[in-house]
């Protein structure tokens, strides 16, 4: 993360891309990205600097030293990993031990070996069974979670069914429809629940602190709040909707991506060389777009007979401004891949800067200003080349 801070200084600030640094113990890796549709690090074999893997299948069985940032269908890890596991998958099975922190959005995530620090997750059907340890906090946003392994913090969860099974070292603070501890469960702290039933407890299920059911916010006849939360109930709860933000629109990036590379892949092109030839420029179109063309609408909307050309402008508008930033992350993996030589197709191009920009919008102030002047490149080359192409419509009597 610390090397992928230092590329600031290039749009978005990247240029950096993971070191391999092989001693006598390891095996030398030529490139740290994995992009065949099946990919594998072997057990046995150990990769130092950051790893990224993305594609239909991806086995982790090795050793990094470093943070590992993969994607695919499906995604099993059961080796180590000295760093962070990010990863987001249709199936996602962990079963190596992590040192650092795991960051993970899927249908269906299993963790079955020792997590040091913090659980961030994402998912449908979500479970730490009785082998699985969590070394810090438990957040996320859940369809089903079971907690059968030890969590020795905190746990933050909103979810439809929820089971704890197990030994909870700090508090538990949820929101769930259906809420079961297990005869194991433990929790040291406060367990505090947001939920039309009563918890479900088990023979032999413990809580040392106090135990407190909240009824889920609500406005009744007389206007006021009902149970309203803390200030620091609620900075958790903003905080797990903005990670599920995020994670949303990794997916439907990801989506948009891939379609608009399949459906123009020569407008994908003359767009790429547009930004690459004419990045000043397309930067200053950028602005003076997104501040002009608004104000065009507007004026359409209030003279009345002009609404409908208002309203076509605007829905244009919002579209042209969503695939402005896919050009430029097409850009951002077209950038890494070319510097370091790689040959890879253009939907792997487009994942592998995907997941770069997606790090970096979780940056705080950083990620923001990285998807404004992400945007801007973008959609100053876009507009540059929809004017090129209508004026060389015209010249051919097309339009």
């Amino acid at each position: 993360m610390k090397k992928l801070l230092l590329t600031l200084a290039l749009f978005p600030l990247l240029s950096i891309a993971p070191v391999v640094h092989a001693q006598d113990t390891e095996t030398q890796t030529p490139a740290p990205v994995n992009t065949e549709k099946e990919n594998t690090l072997p057990a046995g074999e150990t990769f130092t600097g950051d790893y990224f893997t993305a594609g239909q299948r991806n086995e982790i069985s090795g050793t990094v030293n470093g943070d590992v940032y993969s994607a695919g269908g499906q995604v099993t890890f059961d080796g180590k990993i000295n760093g962070d596991f990010l990863v987001a998958g249709g199936q996602v099975s962990i079963d190596g031990e992590v040192t650092g922190d795991v960051r993970v959005a899927g249908g269906t995530v299993t963790i079955s070996n020792k997590v040091d620090h913090n659980l961030t997750v994402l998912g449908g059907n979500v479970e730490v069974t009785s082998s699985g340890t969590i070394g810090g906090s438990v957040v996320g946003g859940v369809g089903n979670l079971t907690i059968n392994g030890p969590v020795s913090a905190n746990i933050r969860v909103g979810s439809g069914n929820l089971t704890i099974n197990n030994k909870v070292g700090g508090n538990v603070d949820a929101a769930v429809g259906m809420f079961h501890l297990g005869s194991k469960a433990d929790i040291t702290g406060n367990l505090t629940y947001w939920s039309k039933d009563k918890v479900s407890m088990a023979k032999g299920a413990k809580v040392g602190g106090k135990v407190t059911k909240k009824e889920p916010i609500a406005v009744s006849t007389n206007k006021s709040f009902v149970s309203l939360p803390s200030a620091g109930e609620i900075a958790a709860a903003v905080k797990g909707i903005s990670l599920f933000i995020r994670i949303v629109d990794f997916l439907a990036l990801l989506l948009a991506g891939i379609i608009l590379i399949w459906l123009f892949p020569s407008l994908d092109d003359r767009v790429q060389e547009t930004i690459r030839k004419k990045h000043w420029l397309s930067l200053g179109i950028g602005i003076a777009g997104w501040i002009a063309i608004p104000i065009v609408a507007i004026a359409f909307l209030i003279t009345v007979i002009g609404i409908p050309i208002g309203l076509i402008i605007g829905v244009w508008y919002a579209i042209v401004l969503y695939f402005a930033r896919i050009f430029a992350i097409i850009w951002l993996g077209k950038f890494v891949v070319d510097l370091f030589k790689w040959k890879l197709g253009r939907i792997i191009t487009f994942l592998f800067g995907l997941i770069i920009f997606w790090i970096l919008s979780l940056l705080g102030i950083v990620g923001v200003l990285v998807n404004i002047v992400a945007f801007l490149f973008g959609f100053g080359a876009l507009l540059i080349v929809s004017r090129n192409i209508y004026k060389e419509s015209r010249s051919k009597n097309i339009v």
